[in-house]
């Protein structure tokens, strides 16, 4: 089998986060244990958990997962690297990007007060709109992409702690969500939600980090 061209591009992006752990990893001292990445929890359940079994068996990387955004978690050593969704790099801290996350509208065929899915900008900015409190205000930058003015405090948001929450809530017909790549892979077609808006940058990227204070990691 060959990569098609979605599979050479999304190689490329993912290629540099692979290379910087396997450096990190070959830095690391012989009793220094396993590697220890830090990420949020929607990012670790949906993508990077489950490809740490072929990170071991291809590259002989053991790896733990801290849950956490806190960038004290690499200051203190605590994480030797970070992969988070940021909007600027915190102080302190060496961050290479991997990619900028664009996101599209997501939705049941309808939502529990009956109405269908939106088909427009102008019709999302009247329906119930599913956010994470971490980095928030996704859809304000949504909109602002795609060209829509919107009013400040206008849009109806609901924050929720996690991405994953947010997929459930919109699969229950509860609003609509912004559906980032990887992190909404296990959800959106499972839990029957499909696209009704184009895909725009939200403004976070994902970024590689690790403390610039720690050098040897």
């Amino acid at each position: 089998p060959r990569l098609n061209a979605a599979g050479r591009r999304y190689l490329a992006a993912v290629a540099p986060a692979i290379a910087a752990i396997r450096d990190a990893t070959e830095a690391l001292e012989t009793d220094a244990g396993p590697l220890r990445i830090a990420a949020s929890h929607s990012f670790a359940s949906t993508w990077l958990m489950r490809r740490l079994p072929r990170l071991a068996a291809d590259h002989g990387i053991e790896a733990e997962v801290m849950l956490t955004r806190d960038p004290e978690a690499l200051h203190s050593g605590d994480a030797h690297l970070a992969v988070w969704g940021l909007l600027e790099a915190p102080e302190g801290l060496e961050c290479e990007p991997l990619f900028l996350s664009r996101a599209a509208p997501v939705s049941a065929a309808q939502l529990a007060d009956g109405r269908p899915a939106p088909r427009s900008a102008r019709e999302l900015a009247e329906r119930v709109l599913l956010d994470v409190s971490v980095p928030g205000a996704s859809w304000r930058r949504w909109f602002a992409a795609s060209g829509v003015a919107v009013e400040p405090g206008a849009l109806k948001v609901r924050d929720y702690p996690t991405q994953q929450l947010a997929y459930e809530a919109a699969a229950a017909g509860l609003g609509v969500t912004l559906a980032t790549p990887l992190i909404s892979e296990p959800y959106v077609p499972s839990r029957g939600l499909s696209a009704c808006g184009e895909a725009r940058p939200v403004g976070s990227v994902s970024r590689l980090c690790r403390s610039a204070r720690r050098r040897r990691w």
